[in-house]
């Protein structure tokens, strides 16, 4: 590991053990939208579309857990993990990035090289998360991303040959195009609904609001988008009720999109309200992100041009940190009645039954 003091990680760690063992211990466990309770695994994806493994996630009094693992080697081949690189937080805006939004994995926090292994797990304190002062019920109901990077090397021994990629723990891309770096969103939770199994399947889900009758998908637009969701649009001055669904990977509201609630647009003349409401028990929202514009996509500058983007944080509007509430607004100006497109999106987090 590096960049760690890792002696003053431990002593903190078993002081919040001892404190947590006389006063009654937060239990703590994970889930996300594709698992139950505990041990939480996403896809090793290595050279951008192939599956080589897991990277299994968990969480214990004092630490969270860490584990590649490869799957089986391909025909002829075997393979190894030669370099890792993790870094854990609670906010992606905290990633080593550089100018353009590409994570950089060499000044990731925890790292270890010349591995040569099928599995390695790394051991994250608590404190490393939340901070030395850590208050033990600080996880509950909150959810933690994870970029976990790695370099595989697979030796063909019928060619003599060594191919070597890069790998991500799957999930959402750190920008829109080129870069294909993802990180992974978990979700904690405690006691009672640890107790419970989480009361069905905890959920931490991206969600974007659909227009049911001009609604266009991220991946349709033809512009090398591969994140999906919803602008919607052109729409006049009127009040307007889109459905947000949570979850509808390739925009997919049949098989794989969850229906939380409802987006309103009351448009009147020179004013955009957006007002999102969760309309289905157990869920909340943590974060909304809107735009409202004559533009089909918000635009961001990118070097001496401005290009459209369909990532989240880069909206005009953003509310962060929000303590699971049912219900949030923005309010835009400065329309004068042309047609506007709005984008209107969430993380959305709680309970459903598959």
């Amino acid at each position: 590991m590096n960049g760690k003091n890792w002696a003053s990680s431990l002593f903190y760690a078993i002081i919040i053990s001892s404190l947590a063992a006389s006063v009654g211990a937060t239990e703590y466990c994970l889930a996300n939208r594709s698992s139950t309770t505990g041990q939480v695994c996403f896809p090793l994806i290595t050279g951008q579309h192939y599956n080589s493994g897991t990277v299994c996630v968990w969480i214990t009094a004092v630490d969270l857990r860490v584990q590649y693992t490869l799957g089986p080697d391909p025909v002829g081949a075997v393979c190894t993990i030669v370099e890792a690189h993790l870094w854990v937080g609670l906010n992606l805006e905290d990633v080593p990035m550089t100018p353009s939004g590409n994570p950089i994995p060499g000044q990731f926090p925890y790292a270890v090289r010349s591995l040569n292994q099928k599995t390695y797990t790394f051991v994250i304190p608590l404190t490393d998360i939340y901070g030395h002062d850590f208050d033990p019920t600080a996880p509950c109901n909150d959810y933690i991303f994870i970029a976990a990077h790695s370099v595989v090397s697979c030796f063909y021994s019928a060619t003599n040959v060594t191919v070597t990629q890069t790998g991500w723990s799957q999930g959402g891309r750190f920008t829109d195009r080129g870069n294909w770096a993802m990180f992974s969103q978990i979700y904690v939770l405690c006691d009672e609904d640890c107790n419970n199994g989480g009361g069905g399947n905890a959920t931490c889900d991206t969600a974007f609001a659909r227009s049911p009758s001009a609604s266009n998908c991220f991946l349709d637009l033809g512009m090398g988008f591969e994140r999906w969701g919803w602008t919607n649009g052109p729409i006049m001055p009127g009040t307007y009720v889109f459905a947000l669904y949570a979850g509808a990977a390739q925009c997919n509201i049949v098989t794989k999109g969850v229906l939380v609630g409802s987006v309103t647009v009351i448009y009147q003349t020179n004013t955009v309200a957006i007002q999102y409401s969760i309309t289905v028990a157990d869920f909340c929202i943590h974060e909304t992100h809107a735009y409202a514009g004559s533009e089909i996509l918000p635009k961001i500058k990118k070097g001496k041009n401005y290009v459209y983007t369909v990532a989240p944080g880069q909206y005009p509007g953003v509310h962060e940190e929000l303590d699971c509430v049912t219900s949030d607004s923005y309010t835009f100006s400065g329309f004068y009645g042309q047609s506007i497109y709005v984008v209107a999106h969430a993380v959305v987090c709680g309970h459903y039954e598959h």
